[in-house]
């Protein structure tokens, strides 16, 4: 019986890493669309451009623009909760002017997570509007 529940086991374990890993970029991405949503709304709220700033690996900041330069609201490194998530977008720069539209963007913007063979994005609307897609 034991020998049995073993073997289950060891099958069972692919399986159980490829869940992990889609719940790992699902998750990332998720807290992209978040933070991308709360720049937006604090770029309306404040009423200046609020830029979301895609850095190396699993690297983003959220910086509100002012006219003597910029406060950094937020760093977020995605890898210290989600190991081994990285980033990649359309543009390095994504800024949202006080209406809460995207700004200097040639239209639809996309930010990935990556983990290994696993991605999961989320799309930035000319308007504004951000959603996930799988």
């Amino acid at each position: 019986m034991l020998v049995v529940l073993a073997i289950a086991a060891h099958i069972a374990a692919p399986a159980m890493r490829g869940v992990v890993v889609r719940n790992q970029t699902r998750s990332a991405i998720d807290r992209v669309a978040a933070d991308l949503a709360f720049a937006r709304m604090l770029a309306v709220r404040e009423g200046r451009t609020v830029s979301f700033l895609v850095g190396s690996g699993s690297r983003y900041t959220l910086v509100v623009r002012r006219a003597a330069g910029a406060d950094t609201v937020k760093r977020v490194t995605l890898a210290q909760d989600y190991p081994s998530v990285r980033l990649s977008a359309t543009a390095s720069e994504l800024s949202f002017n006080s209406r809460g539209l995207l700004q200097n963007a040639a239209g639809t913007q996309v930010i990935r997570a990556h983990v290994g063979g696993s991605a999961d994005s989320v799309r930035v609307l000319p308007i504004g509007q951000t959603y996930r897609e799988n």
